[in-house]
């Protein structure tokens, strides 16, 4: 068996490409983000590298820099409703 043939097999038996589809909508989502909202994209990719690189140092965030429930903003949620809107109607 090739080692594309046997790849093809094990993605279909672990169910990765159906775990896979639960995502789209949040790529979509993310993908509308940063066409629409650069300033709000770059906050956000600038929060990923900063957790990677705290995770890496095995460092914590100053807990003066956490974020406070009250301040969270979902900012894909307008965008995650807009998709499955658009889902639906199909």
């Amino acid at each position: 068996m090739s080692t594309q043939k046997f790849a093809n097999k094990a993605t279909l038996e672990f169910g990765h490409r159906i775990f896979g589809e639960q995502f789209r909508p949040v790529k979509e989502a993310i993908y509308r983000l940063r066409i629409s909202e650069p300033k709000v994209w770059d906050e956000r990719s600038f929060r990923i590298s900063r957790a990677i690189n705290f995770d890496i140092k095995r460092m914590f965030l100053p807990k003066d820099e956490w974020l406070q429930y009250e301040n969270y903003v979902p900012y894909l949620q307008s965008y995650l409703t807009e998709i499955e809107r658009e889902q639906n109607e199909e």
